[in-house]
């Protein structure tokens, strides 16, 4: 390969940087010129100085530099003294004051016994005076007293009692029930404003007392609930339960179940009137029929619970605690609880022991066997519920035959 021909400069044209070189040269003379012209200005000279040190003459002692000897101020006292100090002040006062002169100590007089005085006659305290027209502060309320529980006694038993409430009283006159008692119906009572007693106290306790008022016809303490007068509704059931031969202390179980509220219902089980009875029961004793549901009418309700009661007690020997627990559990509850506790399903089985009619009954072959309320109490046959379910059953019973002795200001009523 050969390279390509440079073109030759044409005639007459400028020579490329021709004009840059004499301007430079131009410039370096300018520069040249102005440093030869200048002046030197030189800087003065600086004095030599010059240290002597003169050595510390021998054998002369220095001065200790951490030591100096303070000067000696004595300062006059005042003349006007008292404004800056308090001493001379006491000195005047001591100088100023009387001697006392010293005696002799002496023995001590011996004064002669007074005769006594006669007795002053008691003067009579007057009432506080009144003053007309002027507000007179208002007398405080009296504390409430405490609650008192009497000490209960095992004399209870009425002397003509119905056969049914001696087996209640039977039951009741326990330790267990006793204890019961004194922890859980204490009761008391406050005046107030307008001249009647209110009960305060333990919940059971205070729900006993309103009982006993509607069965005594006392409107004070049985209130109206819900539109129903609860002292009515109080006599329509005892009498329908004399007229199945049962006796009055038995609505206690009524008033544990619904305080005499006919229409009461119960939220979660949906048992329902006086009694709570549950449909399925309901259905088997007639209060739920083509007709209606007759489970919210006092009479017939209370002729259905007397009916079942009666079943109820025959299961168990006319034994009233275990037919209470059946009551408020169930039979097919206590029976799967009792099998389940106590491993014996011949003793257990009230179903099969009514059905085969046998000579011993049920509750007969638990006292053979050694079974009976308080051991199945022992064992927690039945749930909490139902132990004190019939807990307040019993208790309740015990002190409505006599409230007095168990701190109760309501009248004993006929129970029978």
């Amino acid at each position: 390969l050969q390279a390509a021909p440079v073109p030759a400069q044409a005639a007459g044209a400028p020579t490329r940087g021709a004009g840059f070189v004499p301007l430079v040269g131009d410039i370096v003379a300018r520069i040249a010129a102005f440093g030869s012209s200048a002046k030197k200005v030189e800087s003065p000279a600086r004095p030599e100085i010059k240290s002597e040190i003169k050595p510390a003459p021998k054998n002369e002692e220095l001065p200790d530099p951490k030591f100096v000897e303070p000067p000696v101020v004595t300062i006059d006292p005042p003349e006007i003294h008292g404004y800056w100090s308090l001493e001379p002040r006491k000195q005047e006062a001591a100088a100023s004051a009387p001697l006392t002169p010293v005696t002799p100590a002496q023995p001590p007089r011996q004064t002669p016994t007074a005769a006594p005085k006669a007795a002053q006659p008691a003067v009579a305290t007057l009432p506080p005076v009144t003053i007309i027209g002027k507000r007179q502060p208002p007398a405080p309320a009296p504390a409430p007293a405490p609650p008192v529980v009497a000490a209960p006694s095992q004399n209870t038993m009425p002397s003509e009692a119905h056969p049914l409430v001696k087996q209640i009283l039977a039951d009741a006159n326990n330790p267990k029930v006793l204890d019961y008692i004194s922890n859980n119906f204490r009761i008391s009572y406050v005046t107030n404003k307008d001249g009647n007693q209110e009960h305060h106290g333990d919940g059971t306790a205070v729900r006993l007392d309103t009982y006993l008022g509607c069965l005594s016809g006392n409107r004070v303490t049985c209130v109206n609930l819900k539109g129903f007068d609860r002292v009515e509704v109080a006599q329509k059931l005892t009498s329908a339960l004399n007229s199945k031969q049962f006796p009055k202390s038995w609505s206690w179980i009524s008033f544990l179940e619904t305080d005499f509220y006919p229409n009461a219902v119960n939220v979660v089980t949906h048992a329902s009137g006086l009694w709570q009875f549950l449909k399925g029961t309901a259905r088997d004793y007639g209060l739920i029929d083509s007709r209606g549901d007759h489970r919210f009418d006092v009479q017939q309700s209370t002729s259905a619970a007397t009916q079942y009661l009666t079943v109820l007690l025959k299961y168990w020997n006319n034994n009233v605690a275990l037919a209470i627990s059946s009551y408020k559990w169930g039979e097919g509850s206590m029976q799967r609880s009792c099998i389940k506790k106590t491993e014996d399903v011949e003793a257990c089985n009230i179903q099969q022991n009514l059905r085969s009619n046998k000579d011993v009954t049920l509750h007969e072959l638990f006292e053979i066997k050694g079974y009976n309320f308080w051991k199945l109490y022992g064992l927690h046959v039945l749930n909490i519920d139902t132990q004190q379910y019939v807990m307040n059953f019993l208790a309740g019973s015990l002190i409505s035959f006599s409230p007095e002795k168990f701190g109760f200001n309501q009248k004993p009523a006929d129970l029978n």
